[in-house]
């Protein structure tokens, strides 16, 4: 992804970040530190659980109301870095590698969204979560959306970024598996 992409993203995110909660007092800024927190690979906020047979990858930062991000296709929780730093301040920013991507295992079936989207409702379950806000980014955006679909009840308020979604096709089938 280009530096442009991520700052652009991350100005997108930071404009829709009131969307995703009612109007709250603002809290004190977190303290500054100058470690770099290795997002994605980070041994100290990482869990494992399985699902359908699949060892899934994923790291929680934070307190606060839920905040579920999901990154796109070919992606893992790295790639939303930036953005997790800057949600983590005032949510409990939960994020997961998707199935066959980052450090989550690979599955023996078609990797499908709607495989991807019920590993992330398992997830919800495993942390035995309350309602979330939902963030998904391209790939990550058609999963959001179908978490939505699939399970209501999971899902307080959801932001989909650069989804495509065509609810006329039998399946959903991402354009890559690695």
């Amino acid at each position: 992804m280009t530096r442009r992409v991520l700052l652009s993203f991350t100005v997108l995110l930071a404009a829709l970040a009131p969307m995703l909660v009612e109007a709250q007092p603002a809290a004190a800024p977190a303290p500054r530190t100058t470690s770099v927190i290795p997002y994605g690979s980070n041994s100290a906020a990482g869990h494992t659980f399985t699902h359908d047979g699949v060892r899934l990858y994923y790291e929680v930062y934070g307190s606060g109301e839920p905040l579920l991000m999901v990154h796109g296709n070919g992606g893992s929780i790295g790639d939303l870095a930036a953005q997790i730093a800057h949600f983590r301040q005032r949510f409990k920013v939960i994020a997961m590698d998707s199935r066959d991507q980052g450090k989550s295992a690979d599955s023996k079936e078609k990797l499908t969204y709607e495989k991807m989207t019920d590993d992330l409702a398992a997830l919800l379950d495993h942390l035995k979560s309350e309602p979330v806000n939902v963030l998904g980014w391209s790939d990550g955006g058609i999963e959001a959306l179908l978490l939505g679909i699939r399970h209501p009840a999971k899902v307080k308020k959801l932001v989909a970024m650069a989804a495509n979604l065509n609810r006329a096709t039998e399946r959903c089938v991402p354009t890559s598996s690695t």
